[in-house]
């Protein structure tokens, strides 16, 4: 996919625009942003810096890797145009104005991420592994990392959006192009069909996963493990389910696994302030071209800021914000208290194109910019539009803020890197430095850590250190039924969710953990109850104890669709006897019962 940033649009912005025929400086740009009150926007780095970014990361020492899909719509004629550029902010002041040319060669490239001194950058049919082993800020080193992700019709459709998962596995979307992914050196490896599903890697077993979800240009995972995604005209999801936990039950006729989140509901309406239009009358004021999907984890902007996703829209020069609520299963989400007609970043420049939002080391929330006067795919225009349309304006430009709500920046270097220093930052107070410190510590995979991470599960006074410590000694194969048992006992809600969670891969359980499992179907949180209803289906045999859990469950929550889902997914050879439980209780009155009842009668 390449600049899945326009994710866009099976309908398109129309090329003519009004009243703005050039380009606008950096400053003159950034000085259009409208910003809720309190906030500030300042510029990371710009032509001739960078050009056409749709992909960041950085690594533990602080530099920025910046994906340049140079060659968006449709290549340049004159080979693979796509780089990678490595900056560096040598003054610490903020801008990064060193540029080195780290890799070039890519045809699409689209997504990237830290890897053992190196990054993953995304380029179907590859995803490739680059490193500069000699010192001179350039990859000598580029190998095919994964293979056989499939090209689509057109380039924004790409897998995309490398991202390292709270379980220890590598995640990459499907970009709705898919593939039968293999791993280069691994013939022991099946390959894997990706059909309509994501994918996730293991890089410690090099094992392949189909998962739940069909993501277009956005992925991000929140602080605990839950996975959103977007599509072009859905701008935010939730991967509920897998698939396995609905086929479990073979009598269960269901497959719906993602939720639309947004009240506003999906191809809501959009607040733009430039003025831009659409080829498809009813795609016009709504998301046509969602993309960058991002959960904020970082401290530089106001608490109320953390865990709120944001979403790109390129064709209305936009960011939107939408703050997510737990209900049931899964989340609903709301726009911004003052977001009823306005956006959280929005801007006049019609050639302003946010297309991608990353969590940084200093806390803030970065924008990459493609800044293009035109960012339809042809693929989308009518042929005789595409021919008088300018696809090559702003190819020679792009630009990366950042987002704080002070001037004040934490270093940008991630500083000591001893096991110890990095079991320790687990639960420092900014998402990036945990994931940093999470990849840190996966890439050495040493079992000389567990005791440091066993110290940290009985320890820490932060669930965030506790968690994490979890999803390494699983990763590790050193999680242990003490580990779990700890967790479905933990005083956070979100620690009992992950023990729920990883208490669903262990062997048969002694009655201890299995009581505390049943305990939490009356716990006060809505995901600990979901959790528990679907690890009580993995239990063989159900018996009394758990259909009364089951049952406890749905009594709570019996108007969440999800939940009714996992319950139902639970009972295979056991339906007429939870049917007798659910007799003895009072449910009639829940505008969810009618709906359960029938779907049960027929299982």
């Amino acid at each position: 996919m390449a600049a899945g940033f326009a994710l866009i649009s099976f309908l398109a912005m129309a090329p003519v625009r009004a009243e703005q025929p050039e380009a606008l400086s950096p400053e003159a740009s950034r000085a259009r942003f409208v910003l809720p009150e309190g906030l500030r926007i300042a510029l990371v780095a710009t032509e001739p810096e960078v050009f056409d970014p749709v992909a960041l990361c950085f690594d533990a020492l602080g530099n920025l890797y910046v994906v340049e899909n140079r060659g968006y719509p449709s290549g340049n004629g004159g080979g693979p145009a796509g780089s990678v550029a490595l900056l560096r902010d040598n003054d610490g002041d903020g801008r990064y104005e060193d540029r080195r040319l780290f890799a070039e060669g890519f045809d699409f490239p689209n997504g990237i991420m830290p890897w053992k001194g190196g990054v993953l950058l995304t380029d179907a049919p590859h995803v490739y592994f680059l490193k500069d082993t000699d010192g001179d800020y350039r990859a000598d080193l580029r190998e095919i990392f994964l293979e056989g992700f499939k090209l689509g019709g057109s380039t924004q459709l790409y897998v995309s959006h490398p991202t390292l998962g709270l379980d220890n596995w590598l995640h990459f979307t499907n970009g709705l192009s898919g593939g039968t992914v293999s791993v280069p050196g691994h013939p022991e490896i099946e390959p894997v069909n990706m059909g309509r599903k994501d994918l996730r890697y293991n890089p410690l077993t090099h094992a392949l996963e189909a998962r739940a979800g069909r993501a277009q240009f956005g992925l991000s995972f929140d602080d605990f493990g839950h996975k959103f995604i977007c599509s072009n005209r859905n701008h935010l999801m939730h991967s509920v389910l897998e698939p396995g936990d609905l086929t479990r039950n073979p009598y269960l006729n269901a497959s719906t696994v993602t939720q639309d989140l947004p009240v506003h509901g999906a191809a809501s309406p959009i607040f733009a302030l430039s003025d831009g239009r659409t080829t498809a009358y009813a795609h016009e004021g709504a998301f046509t071209a969602a993309c960058g999907l991002t959960i904020y984890r970082g401290t530089a902007l106001p608490e109320v800021f953390s865990g709120n996703s944001f979403v790109c829209e390129p064709t209305g020069n936009l960011v939107h914000r939408d703050i997510l609520t737990p209900l049931g299963g899964t989340f609903e989400a709301r726009r911004g208290p003052d977001a009823s007609a306005s956006e959280f970043l929005a801007t006049s420049d019609n050639w302003s194109r946010p297309v991608f939002l990353a969590n940084g080391p200093d806390g803030a929330l970065y924008v990459c910019d493609m800044y293009r006067k035109t960012i339809e795919h042809p693929t989308y225009l009518p042929d005789e539009v595409a021919a008088i349309t300018d696809f090559d304006s702003g190819k020679d430009r792009g630009r990366i803020y950042r987002i704080t709500a002070a001037p004040g920046r934490l270093p940008a270097a991630f500083g000591d890197t001893a096991p110890e220093s990095l079991v320790a930052a687990l639960g420092h107070p900014n998402g990036w430095h945990r994931d940093t410190a999470q990849r840190l510590l996966l890439e050495g995979s040493s079992l000389d850590i567990a005791p440091l991470l066993e110290a940290a599960l009985r320890d820490s006074g932060s669930m965030h250190a506790r968690i994490r410590a979890l999803h390494l000694l699983n990763a590790l194969n050193a999680l242990s039924q003490t580990h779990v048992l700890a967790a479905l006992r933990d005083a956070a809600p979100e620690v009992r969710e992950q023990g729920l969670r990883l208490s669903r891969g262990m062997a048969a359980s002694p009655p201890e953990m299995r009581a505390a499992v049943l305990a939490l179907a009356n716990d006060l949180h809505p995901h600990v109850r979901f959790a528990c209803a679907l690890a009580l289906g993995d239990i063989e045999t159900p018996g009394s104890g758990a259909l009364l859990a089951l049952a406890a469950i749905l009594r709570a929550d019996i108007n969440d669709r999800w939940t009714r889902l996992a319950v139902l997914s639970a009972l295979d050879t056991t339906p007429l006897a939870f049917a007798d439980v659910l007799l003895e209780h009072e449910l009639g009155a829940y505008a969810g019962w009618l709906e359960f009842m029938e779907r049960l009668g027929r299982i």
